[in-house]
């Protein structure tokens, strides 16, 4: 076989072998399994949290309202004595037994109703600031101090009176052994007649506030008589 012959034998032979390799490897087969792309990474949403924060709580496990604001003992400010400090006053006399007549009682049970209802452990207060000064009776019958405490606004405490809703506000000592270790007080009020106010005190404020009949009431040592006539015919 001639040279060229042989040459052109070769390079065919070449050619049906790169066709094979072309039909095996060129287009898959009908049993190859599918190309699979790569798994995307699934983002989540946050989950929302459903739960609530956990809520201020005042001393009787209620919700405080987040937007109150202290109310400065100040308010206060000035002497004032009990109501029940005059109930001796030779000058009240005839307006106590007035009021028992026109109520259809007794002097000493119109006494005894409005004692219990405006009763005070103490005479007469001073406030000054966040302090308070406890006289046993009026100071200008020589009342003896009992204590000063300092104290700080703990919350306000609305409560129900008849058809109204009323506040007190609720101080704290800071003196734990305190006499006075809570008490709550009431917004000054009856300018037009007597000048006064009311509080309680107490060991909690629960103890303070289940006591719904009683408004012990301070008013400004200037307080006339005549004034206090009111109180009694109630």
């Amino acid at each position: 076989m001639s040279t060229n012959r042989l040459r052109v034998v070769c390079l065919g032979v070449s050619a049906l072998c790169t066709l094979a390799l072309a039909g095996c490897g060129g287009a898959p087969s009908a049993d190859a399994p599918a190309k699979q792309e790569p798994a995307k990474e699934q983002t989540q949403a946050p989950k929302e949290n459903k739960e609530k924060p956990d809520e201020a709580k005042d001393a009787n496990g209620e919700a405080k309202d987040a937007n109150a604001k202290a109310v400065s003992l100040s308010d206060w400010n000035g002497e004032w004595n009990s109501l029940t400090t005059y109930f001796d006053d030779a000058e009240l006399q005839p307006v106590i037994e007035k009021a028992a007549k026109e109520k259809n009682e007794s002097k000493e049970a119109l006494l005894k109703d409005l004692g219990e209802r405006r009763h005070c452990d103490f005479g007469a207060v001073k406030i000054d600031g966040n302090k308070i000064t406890y006289y046993d009776k009026q100071q200008k019958d020589g009342g003896k101090e009992i204590e000063t405490v300092e104290y700080e606004w703990k919350e306000s405490h609305p409560i129900k009176h008849g058809n109204q809703t009323l506040s007190f506000e609720i101080y704290e000592s800071k003196d734990a052994n305190a006499k006075y270790k809570l008490i709550a007080m009431m917004p000054i009020h009856g300018e037009e007649e007597l000048t006064h106010f009311h509080m309680r005190y107490g060991a909690s404020i629960d103890e303070m506030m289940k006591q719904e009949k009683w408004y012990p009431l301070l008013c400004k040592t200037e307080t006339t008589y005549k004034q206090l006539e009111g109180e009694f015919s109630e």
